[in-house]
């Protein structure tokens, strides 16, 4: 599944935005005669306003929908930064669309 997605960051480090638009590619591991994900893992890219970009890597738990970011490399203000958010889903748009908040 990819998904556009809006990032709200609250309490955001020094320096670094309040939001960010992030696109993330999400693999569901679904147990055969289960309908609910038994997990959910992604890597997402991003470009903030400023134009400096950051790849992460997340896990949802299915059953809070409670996520762990991982910021793997950046460029510019996140360069060599190492960042252990977690997030939730506040607003689902569309199937491909979701917006995101963001806590460290």
């Amino acid at each position: 599944m990819i998904n556009e997605d809006f990032w709200q960051y609250q309490n955001a480090p020094d320096g670094w935005p309040t939001a960010a638009m992030a696109t993330c590619h999400f693999t569901m591991m679904m147990a055969a005669g289960e309908q609910a994900p038994s997990s959910i893992n992604g890597v997402c890219e991003s470009i903030d306003p400023d134009g400096d970009a950051t790849i992460w890597t997340a896990s949802i738990d299915p059953s809070t929908g409670i996520g762990k970011g991982n910021l793997v490399n950046g460029t510019g203000k996140y360069k060599g930064v190492q960042a252990f958010p977690t997030f939730q889903t506040t607003f689902q748009i569309d199937a491909a669309h979701s917006i995101y908040d963001f806590k460290w």
